[in-house]
């Protein structure tokens, strides 16, 4: 994927994201090559460091949400997951 379509994805204006992803290379978790199809781009690649990154926060993310949702009956988590999904449309 390329900078401006992430920078799309996450309402991010590409100054904004240009700095995220210059901290992001100088970390070694994600590399920028040449695009395939448009010379004038750059695709971006996670390294197998940031896909180890993702995963353990991944699996945080997970374990922090079972636990804030763990003090909610099943009903309360189903109501707030869909006022959630709400506020993201």
């Amino acid at each position: 994927m390329d900078a401006t379509r992430i920078a799309q994805l996450l309402s991010f204006d590409r100054p904004t994201l240009t700095g995220v992803l210059d901290r992001l290379e100088q970390k070694k978790l994600l590399t920028r090559e040449p695009h395939e199809v448009d010379r004038r781009a750059r695709a971006l690649y996670v390294t197998s460091a940031g896909e180890r990154l993702l995963e353990e926060v991944a699996e945080a993310a997970w374990d922090i949400r079972n636990d804030a949702l763990s003090k909610l009956a099943p009903e309360e988590r189903k109501v707030l997951i869909r006022l959630l999904l709400k506020l993201i449309d």
